[in-house]
């Protein structure tokens, strides 16, 4: 059976560790964002799958209510995805905001734009078969604009990552040659251009975007390290910025201010901080136990990991914060794997796994405190949390 291209981060992982089960989302979220519950209504669900050969579909909302923070999740289809503006305080009232048709069994990787109102996506056509090199870029207002293709000759499981200001998109292409990195302009003006090329390197990942700078990591084909690399919008060049791990990285997090990089090590599943202006990398703390995912805070003074049970430990969720670590939480049984904070950072959503890396279980979307409560609130189908957007329901 093909596995989907738009699978949560863990779920790849795990593949690694030879879970080979298929997971199925009965996600779970309550999350508090301090502003008005917004009017709308809900949609019927399942909505339908465009015909082959059709663009993907924006839905508009006949009676739209005032702007407000909302969660945008994709759900995931065979032959179609469909993206959801959703109240985080109550799930039932969401509204389909787009369609994207896709190749049999491979979904749409998609990213957010800084302001919250426009997503970027790469999808595999219906009829595509190379998901490398035939995958296409497409950009989608959420107000209920048409989407655009933007780039072609892609490759779907390298993503889409949005420059900074929103003026700019990036994506993997991936040719008989080196990876290389793509930029796209989503309004359309212009071809998409190559700005580095990969040179060396086994595999290429988008890590993120700050002030005038694009982030990326290399694995070098002869050394098995991971590298880290800039490209300067305004002056074009690449730059080496440091060696990140002696192993490939994998759930690579930039600091909403750019100065840090969290991610954790492919292989060991050690969790990893690096300080881009000093240019140096240690290790956390974990206590022997795999860390999964980092998550940080909106004001950039802390980062979560999530900790799956090991060295004769409990799962737990811990927050490292001006050098020192606290356990937002500690569980019973099972793990958390750390998603995306509420944007005022008073919980953080999460998947919860009921069993251990090995045997992982079903997965759940939970949110938790600060002060370590945990609420859940129910989502049907395979859903994938694509972060915080504004709109109107």
């Amino acid at each position: 059976m093909r596995v989907p291209a738009r699978l949560p981060p863990l779920r790849a992982a795990l593949a690694r560790w030879g879970a080979g089960c298929a997971l199925v989302l009965s996600l779970l979220l309550a999350v508090a964002c301090g502003e008005g519950r917004p009017q709308g209504t809900q949609p019927p669900g399942g909505g339908t799958t465009p015909g082959v050969g059709s663009t993907p579909t924006a839905v508009a909302s006949p009676t739209p209510g005032p702007e407000t923070t909302l969660l945008l999740v994709q759900q995931f289809g065979q032959n179609a995805d469909t993206v959801r503006l959703v109240d985080p305080r109550d799930p039932s009232r969401s509204r389909t905001v787009l369609t994207i048709e896709h190749a049999e069994g491979w979904g749409a990787r998609m990213a957010l734009s800084p302001d919250g109102r426009r997503v970027a996506y790469v999808a595999l056509p219906r009829g595509a078969r190379d998901d490398r090199r035939q995958a296409e870029l497409w950009v989608a207002p959420l107000d209920g604009g048409d989407p655009s293709r933007r780039a072609a000759e892609l490759d779907l499981r390298g993503g889409v990552l949005w420059a900074a200001d929103g003026t700019a998109v990036f994506a993997r292409r991936s040719t008989a040659g080196p990876p290389q990195v793509v930029q796209v302009d989503p309004a359309g003006g212009g071809e998409p251009r190559v700005v580095a090329t990969a040179s060396g390197a086994a595999s290429l990942i988008l890590v993120g975007a700050h002030g005038r700078y694009i982030y990326w990591s290399e694995v070098s084909q002869q050394t098995g390290e991971s590298v880290l690399k800039a490209y300067d919008m305004q002056s074009g060049q690449v730059t080496t910025v440091l060696t990140l791990a002696p192993e490939p990285a994998r759930d690579l997090a930039l600091s909403p201010d750019g100065t840090r990089l969290a991610f954790t090590g492919s292989s060991t599943f050690r969790a990893y901080l690096a300080d881009l202006t000093g240019r140096a990398v240690s290790e956390l703390p974990t206590g022997g136990q795999p860390a999964l995912r980092p998550a940080w805070l909106p004001d950039a003074s802390g980062v979560a990991f999530g900790l799956a049970p090991g060295a004769g430990q409990r799962g737990r969720l811990a927050l490292f914060q001006q050098g020192t670590a606290r356990d937002l939480v500690s569980l019973e049984a099972g793990f958390l794997q750390p998603l995306v904070w509420a944007p005022d950072g008073t919980a953080l959503l999460c998947y919860y796994y009921t069993g251990t890396l090995s045997n992982p279980g079903t997965p759940a979307l939970v949110t938790v405190g600060r002060d370590g409560r945990q609420a859940p609130l129910s989502l049907s189908g395979e859903v994938e949390v694509v972060g915080w957007a504004r709109g109107r329901l």
